[in-house]
């Protein structure tokens, strides 16, 4: 009598092993079809282009807001005017129209205390 050649197996542990295997080959299979460029499981549209990135709608807007008083501030609006809005009462007055930043190609714009000059940087270089 000869008896058992080699060890046992341990088949339930090699069971768990092939399952786990069988899961995130699943997942890396389902992750595959769902991030395909011909997927119909695109749910926001066409793919982003570089001409896309040069649209108004992906440009920064930095309105360069300053106090100038405890109630009251200067900012540049989405058109390029420059406003002095009473966060108070809500009131906004336009100080500089954008007519004037494109004439003189100026970037930048400081306004006085007594807010009847604005200084404008144009040609800035660090």
């Amino acid at each position: 009598d000869i008896g058992p050649i080699g060890p046992d197996r341990n088949w339930k542990g090699v069971g768990i092993s092939l399952l786990v295997i069988v899961v995130v080959l699943s997942f890396i299979g389902l992750s595959i079809v769902l991030l395909s460029k011909g997927s119909s499981g695109n749910l926001c549209g066409s793919p982003l282009t570089l001409d896309d990135l040069f649209q108004s709608n992906f440009h920064i807007h930095d309105p360069g807001a300053k106090w100038i008083s405890t109630e009251e501030i200067i900012f540049r609006s989405w058109d390029g005017d420059v406003f002095k809005a009473n966060v108070y009462s809500n009131e906004t007055e336009l100080l500089l129209k954008n007519t004037i930043f494109a004439t003189f190609k100026a970037t930048k714009f400081a306004v006085s205390p007594d807010k009847n000059f604005v200084l404008l940087g144009y040609d800035v270089q660090q």
